[in-house]
């Protein structure tokens, strides 16, 4: 996809990473209204330009793919790469998924030494945790004539910041560091989605 800014394994948060700026997919040029993203053929892309969001899609609720970088088609006014997800639809058996990955600080080292403490610095960034859960489900509702999917995830990521603290003096008109709280950045997303596909002739 586009991304947005510099990243280690998600670490900079969903938003950051899929946030629309100008790059390069098989050397030729992605910027916001050249890039193309669909989903079931509908354009889903953020319409503005660089630094906009763009569409988060649902992985569990996408069965491929298909990038477009060349010979695009007449309907499309995508000057560089066209990518369409196409979705997931139920069966006439049941079938899900489960997936998800987890990590924190005590998977990260950290460089705060003597030297650095002499200089005043107490705290270090590091990454609190990262999660991403997923979870789908597919089946009949009527064997051969409808079927229902439904998608769910929730990821976050929470980021610990160097010299930024909590206030230990909340409810008055004053800041005080409190250095057993640092603060942190959270970014979390959330998706929902059910999608029914009926067979209108037998």
């Amino acid at each position: 996809g586009v991304v947005g800014g510099t990243t280690v394994g998600g670490s900079a948060g969903v938003y950051q990473n899929t946030s629309q700026y100008g790059t390069t997919y098989h050397g030729k040029g992605i910027g916001g209204g050249s890039f193309y993203v669909q989903h079931d053929g509908m354009r889903v892309a953020n319409a503005e330009q660089n630094g906009g969001t763009g569409y988060i899609g649902n992985t569990v609720s996408v069965e491929e793919v298909v990038m477009e970088t060349g010979g695009i088609s007449a309907e499309s006014q995508a000057s560089s790469v066209v990518m369409n997800m196409i979705p997931k639809e139920g069966a006439n058996r049941f079938a899900g998924d489960v997936v998800g990955l987890f990590t924190n600080d005590d998977l990260q080292s950290e460089n705060l030494n003597d030297d650095l403490r002499a200089r005043g610095l107490t705290v270090t960034p590091r990454i609190n945790d990262i999660f991403d859960a997923n979870f789908s489900l597919g089946g009949p509702i009527k064997r051969d004539r409808l079927w229902f999917f439904t998608a769910h995830r929730i990821i976050r990521t929470q980021n610990q910041l160097t010299a930024n603290f909590f206030n230990a003096t909340q409810g008055t008109p004053f800041y005080t560091e409190d250095r057993s709280r640092p603060g942190f950045t959270e970014d979390t997303f959330r998706s929902n989605s059910i999608r029914l596909t009926w067979q209108a002739w037998a």
